[in-house]
């Protein structure tokens, strides 16, 4: 097997006989982490869906760039392969289940989805522990198997459809026609085939089979975002860090990322002119190479405009459709958001009833649904990339309104950080400006690699309960903080085993946060990667929504006091894990003059000068002719509105805690005690002030 992975490398087999214990142990570990992120079914239902959506495009791509070329027979093609696609799914379901036989790619072996190294978890022999040690390693690398055999059913798919395909268009523009034309395309498809069975192109005599055979393995592979990268290239440089075991910690993949932002690029209208590919694909001599290359173009021109147009509809409250950006960057801005339904990266549907109106919210606003489109690449980057800048470019000043550039700089940088196959970089930016996270990194890459199938039981957790547990340790928990949040980060891993763990709590209405659930079918949730939500319209979220007021839950620690301007007095008490989510559950139910914080919140939103104040928040005011002033009235009324509701709010942190001290005796006597040592503290420091005067 590992002879097998170094595919006959002379320097590969070299560095296998010399490698070092611990090379060995980080190769092992590599492994582990790899295939316990692939062990999730999302991941394969991500796999799958992104290259299906690729594998059909590409032939719409070429009739598009024919069209556009005025080569009928090419546009023609396009239909061909598609329906060559539909012909070959027989074969292509046997060649994958063959691939998953054998953990190798029968066509183009050398461009795999998993491009780390593979059998490290191998010992040569026939002993009893030779035996476990391989066994184990068959059982840690199924889930890169199943992504081996995806991969391998949409090469062969995309390879046996191009063969088809070329050799029509080559038939037809030789004049064959009937009984000629199939001879042909039987022939050169035979003799393709024989070399993928064979894996050898020895006694190939016929140079347009070899031509043939290259190109469609160079085709499927780009369909497959499998393509090889160049040397020289920075995508090839970052292929080379990750060749080394310790960069692989960092980069667990590397050519199907490059290749899916590389399509992003590709099918982005003058940005794609900057790539040296693409420039020689649209001046080709081969007709097809063109009319694809302009067909890109076409369809990725098409999917931005249409991209732009539902990201502007977002300001439109009556719009039927539109999609969401990233939402706010500060972490607790983007939770008070998600609390009211609202999801990052969705199409935002309008709800109606059966009679065709628009369903309404207690919160007097319409209804949605959001369905998230985040996980289709490269397809979501459009739309991604879209949504932010509209959304950005509102929040800008005018001059930087005025320069789209800012917003799609922004908008860009958002939409890198977010994509699941770039975390290790990203993980590692952000380790760097915030070493203090360093911990909790460890203990994720610790928990996947403990737990081989890491991923797959987070899903079947989600599945089974669908709360979200809270993982975050407390700053008066006792013991190794490193190894509290290993724990927790493997106790939700492992479907059943809570390990005292607590979901999440919303501080406000005290109800329990959920995942979203898949769309559709509510049996396809586990293995759905496209989920949905439906907008709450509570009035009180929806309120602190659009004031974007930044009021956070109550902390993990009980200051002694505050000073006017805010200012925490003292360092207080820390509180543990239990404790903590208990006064925050207090806050949340505590009634003063017979009511929670949710309907004092709400009953004040509801009186008239607080909704004047709204008017004005929400802009309703501003007309062309007052709109400076206006602009700043609506500034000054959102810090007051702010202001308002976080002084109810302060009200009902302070009546939780006395609730939780007085189910606390003992720590509430600490605390007093803690008061009084401060106190005297402050007494004594006066006292001392007063004795330097005399």
């Amino acid at each position: 097997k590992k002879l097998q992975a170094a595919q006959g490398n002379p320097q590969a087999l070299q560095k296998m006989a010399n490698e070092s214990f611990l090379m060995r142990g980080i190769k092992g570990q590599n492994e582990i982490f790899i295939n316990s992120i692939l062990s999730g079914p999302e991941t394969h239902a991500v796999n799958i869906l992104s290259t299906s959506l690729n594998t059909l495009a590409r032939p719409l791509e070429q009739t598009l760039g024919s069209f556009a070329q005025g080569d009928m027979t090419g546009a023609i093609r396009g239909g061909k392969e598609l329906y060559y696609l539909m012909s070959s799914i027989t074969d292509s379901l046997k060649g994958a289940k063959l691939s998953f036989q054998i953990e190798d790619n029968i066509v183009n072996p050398g461009a795999m989805i998993q491009d780390a190294d593979r059998f490290t978890i191998r010992m040569e022999g026939e002993g009893h522990i030779a035996n476990i040690v391989n066994t184990f390693g068959t059982i840690i690398r199924l889930p890169s198997r199943f992504l081996l055999a995806e991969d391998e059913f949409f090469k062969q798919l995309n390879f046996r459809a191009y063969v088809k395909a070329s050799s029509w268009e080559d038939g037809m523009r030789k004049g064959l026609q009937g009984a000629d034309l199939q001879d042909h395309i039987q022939r050169q498809f035979d003799g393709t085939i024989e070399i993928v069975n064979k894996n050898s192109m020895a006694n190939v005599k016929d140079k347009s089979v070899l031509d043939l055979y290259e190109k469609a393995q160079q085709y499927a592979a780009e369909t497959t975002f499998t393509a090889d990268l160049p040397e020289g290239s920075l995508g090839g440089a970052i292929q080379g860090v990750a060749r080394h075991p310790a960069g692989r910690i960092i980069f667990p993949f590397v050519r199907t990322p490059i290749n899916i932002f590389k399509a992003q690029v590709r099918r982005t209208p003058g940005v794609n002119m900057l790539l040296q590919e693409y420039r020689q694909a649209l001046k080709s001599t081969d007709p097809s190479v063109a009319a694809k290359a302009k067909g890109e173009m076409i369809l990725g021109g098409s999917i931005w405009s249409v991209a732009g147009i539902t990201a502007l509809a977002i300001n439109d409250p009556m719009s039927e459709l539109a999609i969401t950006g990233g939402g706010p960057s500060d972490f607790n801005m983007l939770n008070q958001k998600r609390n009211t339904g609202w999801q990052p990266y969705s199409f935002r549907f309008l709800l109606k009833d059966e009679n065709g109106k628009v369903r309404m919210g207690k919160d007097g606003k319409p209804r949605y649904r959001y369905v998230s489109f985040k996980r289709l690449d490269p397809w979501s980057s459009f739309l991604m990339m879209a949504a932010d800048s509209a959304a950005i470019t509102g929040g800008l000043s005018k001059q930087d309104r005025d320069d789209f550039g800012v917003a799609a700089s922004v908008a860009l940088g958002r939409n890198i950080t977010n994509k699941t196959y770039l975390q290790g970089i990203t993980e590692l930016a952000d380790l760097l400006g915030k070493p203090y996270k360093m911990e909790s990194w460890l203990a994720r890459r610790a928990a996947a690699t403990l737990n081989p199938f890491s991923s797959l039981g987070r899903s079947l957790t989600k599945a089974t309960d669908g709360q979200i547990m809270d993982k975050r340790v407390r700053a008066g928990d006792d013991g190794f903080v490193i190894l509290r949040k290993f724990h927790n980060e493997l106790a939700v891993t492992i479907p059943g085993y809570g390990a005292n763990l607590r979901p999440m709590r919303n501080f406000i209405t005290g109800s329990i946060i959920e995942y979203p659930v898949g769309y559709g079918p509510d049996t396809m949730s586990l293995l759905n990667p496209i989920k949905e939500t439906d907008s709450i319209n509570n009035n009180v979220l929806t309120t602190l929504d659009d004031i974007g007021a930044r009021i956070t839950q109550p902390s993990d620690e009980l200051n002694i006091g505050r000073l006017p301007s805010g200012q925490a007095i003292g360092s207080g008490i820390e509180l543990t894990y239990d404790e903590h989510l208990d006064l925050i559950e207090e806050t949340a139910f505590v009634k003063i003059n017979g009511q929670t914080m949710v309907r004092a919140l709400h009953n004040r939103i509801q009186q008239k000068d607080f909704q004047a104040l709204m008017k004005s928040v929400r802009g309703e005011m501003i007309e062309q002719n007052n709109m400076d002033i206006e602009v700043q009235a609506q500034e000054a009324n959102r810090d007051l509105a702010e202001g308002i509701l976080r002084d109810i709010v302060n009200k009902y942190k302070k009546g939780g805690k006395q609730i939780w001290l007085s189910k606390n005796p003992e720590r509430a006597l600490e605390y007093k005690q803690l008061q009084s040592a401060i106190r005297q503290e402050a007494n004594n420091d006066i006292l001392k002030g007063f004795q330097q005067l005399n």
